[in-house]
């Protein structure tokens, strides 16, 4: 383990996940000393190369793929990226489980290859069925955008792109994003800021899970 300032310099990790005590990212595919799984303990601010069993991603690098954590399971979910620096070449989903330090079976690839973009879990209320859902994005051809694709997991199958969550009204990708909890409801799922129809962006948006509709959240009021 190392102390609270990581090995490495400025990267593209982008995105990582939240379990317990700890912080979950990727190594780059363009930083040295930056490869394979990492973790940051909060309590005691060690940065650790961790070492997970199973079968790990074929890849020691992946440049901005997107994290999100089930928060029913405590499995880890790494969602496209690319393998090289720039537009996503991926479609893949690892699974990483914090609480046996282990890889589990992938899930089936998604459509779109993309990186830079958002990554949710939710329960969709209409049936209950739990969803994995990538939103925007760009690819390697520099193709930006407005789609989206849901897994579900009582199927066990990806939907088809905007036939779970409806297609957002602009293109968008590099955006911060973040589920925001309401006790006794389903969670609003914000993208913030980024590039947007091409254009850095101070824009805000959440997707309302009970009314299943993209909502104007406003300018973030920071730079963008």
């Amino acid at each position: 383990s190392i102390g609270s300032n990581p090995p490495f310099v400025n990267n593209y990790a982008r995105s990582g996940a939240v379990w317990g005590n700890k912080v979950y990212l990727y190594g780059d595919a363009a930083t040295s000393g930056f490869t394979g799984l990492w973790s940051f303990n909060m309590d005691t601010h060690a940065w650790v190369n961790e070492t997970p069993s199973g079968t790990a991603p074929p890849y020691t690098g992946i440049w901005a793929p997107a994290w999100v954590a089930d928060p029913d399971t405590g499995l880890l979910y790494l969602t496209g990226g690319a393998t090289t620096a720039g537009g996503g070449n991926l479609a893949t989903v690892f699974v990483y489980d914090p609480a046996t330090n282990a890889w589990q079976a992938p899930l089936p690839n998604f459509t779109s290859v993309r990186d830079f973009h958002a990554a949710f879990i939710f329960t969709r209320p209409a049936d209950g069925h739990k969803l994995l859902c990538v939103v925007g994005g760009v690819n390697s051809a520099s193709v930006s955008f407005t789609s989206n694709q849901c897994y579900d997991f009582t199927t066990a199958a990806w939907g088809a792109e905007n036939a779970d969550v409806p297609a957002l009204p602009a293109d968008w990708w590099a955006m911060g994003y973040a589920q925001k909890a309401h006790l006794g409801t389903q969670p609003q799922l914000w993208l913030v800021n980024g590039v947007v129809a091409d254009e850095l962006s101070a824009a805000t948006m959440y997707y309302d899970v009970n009314s299943g509709a993209w909502v104007n959240g406003g300018a973030s009021g920071t730079t963008a």
